[in-house]
């Protein structure tokens, strides 16, 4: 019997747990020598914005050119008296630079060291090292514009909340509870976090991965669930439920506009969506509904069609990501009129944002 097959497949196995070992490791030996010498590479630079009681973590990667929807997004921040520590994970040219001190209390220039979660960490240890820390501490990056309009009330819905951590979106889809998290883009944390040991802790020891993949699977998808043990409630304007329900509402044609929609989506990601869609000549049929609620693709809030995400849940932020999903998003936000409440600023940049060479690029597989 050839037993070869089973050898290499062992032999993959255990490769495979090497490299996960090893990215956590590596994480933890990057980080300590970022702390060692960031003296040299991190430059911390004065604003004339106000400090308030509550503060917010902007974290940036916007390294040709700073966009008008960040200035908005800024002012309204600013507006809500919400005081601004921008975490920009590179350089800033000098001219960016004074346009932005007038908006910030304060800016960090880092090396993009960590991804988001590196940039998260030192603006984050950087409040907390404050003699007195923030009320309310939001953390944000600038993957998706947000808000998009100036009567957006997540802040105060935020603020409102007696939990300890509160987020937009809690992805508990998962059969993995493990895996249940908060999506990143959007965290309050309140002063009974900001003021903990343990919240300093968790981000002084956190490890500085620079692989996208492993920053989502070992942080954003693990640091809900690290609060959580140690004893912090979280709150969230929406989760799987949120959607389930919203699509419970639509019609029958309102359903078929949503699956031709995921059809091209998982067309995108080479799934079969036959498997899916099993059995449905027709799109009134009863059972596609049923199939519909039962697939875990649905799930995800943030590249959901906008019926979904806009018109029935009033989604506060529209992403920035040029994956054909996304632009596949964002050809049905603009062709289904739902660009019309959006602030205009943001409108022109999403209008603009997939240009024809982008589509080219990025052309669907066949």
């Amino acid at each position: 019997m050839n037993s070869r097959p089973k050898i290499l497949r062992e032999i993959k196995r255990i490769g495979w747990q090497l490299l996960n070992i090893g990215g956590p490791v590596l994480g933890l030996l990057r980080r300590m020598h970022y702390d060692a010498t960031s003296h040299s590479s991190m430059h911390v630079t004065d604003g004339f914005g106000e400090k308030h009681e509550d503060m917010a973590v902007v974290l940036i990667y916007q390294p040709n050119h700073i966009l008008k929807s960040l200035l908005f997004q800024l002012d309204f921040l600013n507006s809500k008296k919400i005081g601004i520590l921008l975490v920009c994970n590179h350089e800033l040219k000098a001219e960016y630079r004074e346009e932005l001190r007038g908006r910030c209390w304060k800016i960090i220039e880092r090396p993009n060291i960590g991804y988001d979660f590196g940039g998260y960490r030192d603006g984050i240890l950087f409040l907390l090292s404050e003699p007195q820390p923030p009320r309310n501490l939001f953390v944000l990056n600038d993957s998706i514009w947000f808000p998009l309009s100036r009567d957006c009330d997540v802040l105060e819905r935020a603020r409102a909340s007696d939990a300890d951590v509160y987020g937009i979106f809690y992805n508990d889809k998962s059969k993995r509870n493990s895996h249940h998290h908060l999506q990143s883009y959007f965290y309050r944390f309140n002063h009974t976090v900001v003021s903990s040991k343990k919240f300093r802790a968790l981000w002084k020891n956190m490890p500085l991965l620079n692989k996208k993949q492993d920053v989502i699977i070992k942080l954003e998808k693990k640091i809900t669930g690290k609060l959580k043990a140690r004893g912090f409630t979280i709150d969230y304007t929406h989760s799987s439920k949120s959607i389930e329900e919203a699509i419970t509402r639509l019609n029958d044609w309102e359903l078929s506009e949503i699956c031709e929609f995921y059809k091209s989506y998982l067309t995108y990601l080479n799934i079969n969506y036959n498997s899916i869609f099993k059995n449905t000549d027709s799109f009134k049929q009863s059972d596609l509904r049923k199939n519909i609620l039962g697939s875990r693709f649905i799930y995800y809030f943030i590249d959901s069609h906008p019926l979904i995400f806009i018109r029935e849940l009033s989604s506060p932020f529209i992403k920035k990501s040029r994956d054909l999903n996304y632009v596949i998003q964002r050809k049905e936000i603009i062709d289904g009129g739902y660009l019309d409440r959006v602030e205009p600023v943001i409108r022109r940049e999403i209008l603009q944002w997939d240009d024809d060479d982008t589509r080219i690029r990025r052309k669907a597989p066949a």
